[in-house]
């Protein structure tokens, strides 16, 4: 090709960018420089880039459920056995 780019490579390739958010997560990994963190590197990856953001949110998604199941077991159990004291 004589250096013409096809319309439709050029509008696959050059597509507008949309606006970025008005306060910018900042990119950054976790520091290995201070020791290993498991609950801390489950944290980092919200902000490690766009993969780990979704993977970062999901880890954020999971602790919710599980904290909700726990407060769940937890009024059970306190219902439960109030009932029994109770009977």
């Amino acid at each position: 090709m004589d250096g013409i780019v096809p319309a439709v490579a050029k509008d696959a390739v050059l597509v507008q960018s949309g606006k970025l958010p008005v306060e910018p997560i900042e990119v950054k990994g976790y520091d290995f420089n201070n020791g290993l963190n498991y609950h801390e590197l489950l944290k980092s990856f919200k902000t490690t880039g766009f993969q780990a953001l979704h993977f970062g949110l999901a880890v954020e998604e999971i602790t919710r459920m599980v904290c909700i199941k726990i407060m769940t077991l937890y009024i059970f159990m306190y219902i439960s056995i109030n009932c029994i004291i109770n009977y």
